[in-house]
Order: C-alpha cells, then sequence, then structure tokens
C-alpha cells in the first residue's frame, strides 16, 4: 500500500467511520488512481486536464465494451474519492511540501466533480449533478399518508400490517432498508430488558397472545412512559455492519408488539412464534432482506404517486431531528449558538457518517424556525 493512501484511509476510518468494505472500495479507485498517476511523465504535475483524461480514457474503456471498465456511475464516485484524497494531502503538512505532482499550484482544492456530459468524456467541477424532475423533495405529511394507505391496503392481514409497519419505521424512527430488515424479536426483546420494562428471564411466549398476557405488558410500558421517558431506546445494526442506538416512540413500540402477538403469531405458525426476523417472507417464512424491504416501500411509492422511495421517509424523520435540535440551540442562547455542533449531534443520532451531507436540513430548519417566530409573534405596525 502506498504510504499517501494508506494515511488517507486511516484518517477517513476514524474521522468519516468508514466500514472496512467502504476503506476496501476507496483503496482499490485510489490505488488504481496512483498507477494512472505513476504513467504521467515524472515533470507533469496533476491537474485538472489530469482528471480530465483519465475520465476520458476510463469512458473510452467503457465504450468499447472492455472487460472491467468503469460506468458512468462508478467514475463518478471515483472522482468524489480522487478529490477528498487530494483535499486530505493539500491540508497535510508532511505532503503538502512534497512531490510537485501532489501540491500542484493548478489543482483545484475544491473537486466536488460529477460528470456533466459523459458521452464526450468531460468533466466539470464544483457542480453537483441534480437528479431529473428537480430531484426528489422530502414528502408531506399527506404524501406520507397516501404511501402509507397503499402499505396497508393489502387484503392479507398479515402483509398489511407488515408493510405498513415497515414504513413507520422508516419515518418514526429514521432507519434505512437494512436497519429496518435487522430489526429481530431478540433486539426488541432484549431493550426491553435493558430499559427494566422486561425481567431479564421474561421471554416473549406463546403466552403473549392471551389478553391477559397483552395487558401486561401494556401496563409496564405504560408505567415507563409515565417515568418521564419519551421514547424506549434499542440497537440495530444498518448498512456496512454498524450497530447504533435508535429511538422507538410508544405508539410504535405498542403497535409492534400487537403485530408481533397477532399477525405475525399467525404466519409462523409451527417451531418458536417468537424467534428470528421481525418481518417475515411468507413464501420463506424467513426474515425479509434489505432490498426487500426497500423494494416493498419504493412500490408503494409509485402506486400512491408520490416522488421518492423509502429514504424519503427517513428524510421526513431527519427533518425533524435537525428542526428539533436547531429550534433548541436558538432557544438556549443565540450567543453560544454553532450549527457546526447542531450537525454533529444530528449526523450521531442519525447514523450519519459525515454531518456535512445534513446541510440542506440546517438551512430549512432555519427557514421553518424563522416562519414559526413570524407567525407566533407577528410584526407590530
Amino acid at each position: 500500500m502506498v504510504e499517501p493512501i494508506f494515511d488517507y484511509l486511516r484518517a477517513q476510518a476514524v474521522q468519516r467511520h468508514l466500514a472496512p468494505g467502504s476503506i476496501e472500495d476507496e483503496a482499490y479507485i485510489l490505488c488504481a488512481w496512483w498507477d494512472f498517476v505513476l504513467g504521467q511523465p515524472a515533470t507533469s504535475s496533476i491537474s485538472l486536464d489530469s482528471i480530465v483524461s483519465w475520465t476520458g480514457t476510463e469512458l473510452e474503456r467503457l465504450r468499447l465494451g472492455n472487460p472491467g471498465a468503469r460506468t458512468r456511475r462508478r467514475l463518478s464516485r471515483c472522482l468524489d474519492v480522487i478529490s477528498r484524497f487530494h483535499r486530505y494531502l493539500l491540508q497535510e503538512h508532511s505532503y503538502s511540501q512534497g512531490h510537485e505532482e501532489w501540491r500542484a499550484a493548478n489543482y483545484v482544492a475544491r473537486l466536488d466533480a460529477r460528470l456533466s456530459d459523459p458521452s464526450t468524456g468531460k468533466v466539470t467541477f464544483g457542480y453537483s449533478a441534480k437528479a431529473k424532475n428537480g430531484g426528489r423533495p422530502t414528502p408531506s405529511d399527506d404524501a406520507v399518508e397516501q404511501v402509507l394507505d397503499v402499505l396497508s391496503s393489502p387484503d392479507n392481514p398479515y402483509l398489511a400490517a407488515r408493510n405498513w409497519l415497515i414504513a413507520r419505521w422508516m419515518r418514526d424512527v429514521g432507519l434505512r432498508r437494512a436497519g429496518v430488515a435487522s430489526l429481530t424479536i431478540e433486539r426488541l426483546r432484549a431493550s426491553l430488558v435493558a430499559e427494566g420494562i422486561l425481567a431479564p428471564n421474561e421471554h416473549f411466549t406463546r403466552a403473549g397472545t392471551s389478553s391477559k398476557s397483552r395487558t401486561e405488558m401494556r401496563g409496564a410500558v405504560e408505567r415507563f412512559r409515565q417515568s418521564g421517558r419519551t421514547f424506549v431506546t434499542a440497537e440495530i445494526i444498518e448498512k456496512g455492519g454498524k450497530t447504533r442506538e435508535i429511538k422507538v416512540p410508544f405508539q410504535l413500540l405498542h403497535q409492534t408488539l400487537d403485530f408481533i402477538w397477532s399477525e405475525r403469531a399467525k404466519v409462523q405458525s409451527s417451531g418458536p412464534v417468537f424467534h428470528g426476523y421481525l418481518w417475515l417472507s411468507l413464501k420463506t417464512k424467513d426474515g425479509l432482506t434489505a432490498k426487500a424491504v426497500g423494494d416493498i416501500v419504493k412500490d408503494a411509492f409509485v402506486v400512491a404517486d408520490v416522488r421518492g422511495s423509502g429514504h424519503r421517509l427517513r428524510a421526513c424523520f431527519a427533518e425533524e431531528v435537525v428542526f428539533r435540535l436547531y429550534a433548541l440551540a436558538k432557544g438556549s442562547s443565540d450567543i453560544l449558538f454553532d450549527d457546526h455542533q447542531i450537525l454533529i449531534d444530528a449526523a450521531e443520532e442519525l447514523g450519519h457518517s459525515d454531518w456535512r451531507s445534513l446541510r440542506y436540513y440546517l438551512n430549512r430548519a432555519a427557514r421553518n424556525y424563522a416562519a414559526l417566530n413570524r407567525a407566533v409573534r407577528p410584526a407590530t405596525s
């Protein structure tokens, strides 16, 4: 491994909490880029033309159908990694005074690169490609309800309850599809034990389907809520195998417990009823994959004629999280207000590796907060 690349990857693993798979992917990209640079004349410097030349070469390989040729989407990913790598090298003193090709004066420090016209092999810098039709806005509450209505419409009661709850875990807890798919009965039970709602030796059993057992469980959850808590904490596994803590609202917890004791129990009629993944496939009786979870919600968006997918449900939650933190910070002290810290706190709660990706939500929070203040305290004439 080339030392600058190794140092960069080590820094990224610490700063962005990259998963091993992401680190390996960036390593392959940078090693390929490094080989390209070493093939250039020793007197040449790394410039925008170098990036254009490399990209053009890769696009030509794609056009010719060469094995292993990078797709346009893959090239866009490569350019992002290369730009981060060079920003790191330009900022690090040990490399800023190194070989001329790694600190060329005409190398742009900000290289958020996208392909503007892949057919010509040209590259533009400082430009973010926009999705067709203006991108995917965060759906309104009415649009979310339309999607939920579609998800709860199947004639099969189990599918209706399962699909509706899957979307609710995305919307109300902010889970990605991988996080939803990773939910298990044992993880839910462990969170109730950790919160003191269940005793360590208590388990979900067939007795949970009785009216008395349900009443006792609801009572335990309600007593916990009355102690002053507004949510129950739980741990889930999301993309990259990362484990993070989430906050589950009490209403969603009650609805999920009812689902476990009723519709899910009917589907898994043999063997231990309360074991394994929370969302079962009717075909395999095994847990749904992350892709299946995503497809179920995406199909509902299409039927409801709402732009987006399950990730936009998570965007609704992200918007609420950032606004809550923004309002709290503004209410505490306008002098000590720190938008940087708001984004860091929001990224931690949402499981984001890069807090900068939440800047859009902070801008919306600022506008919404100002509008709310104008509505509550209208200017006097």
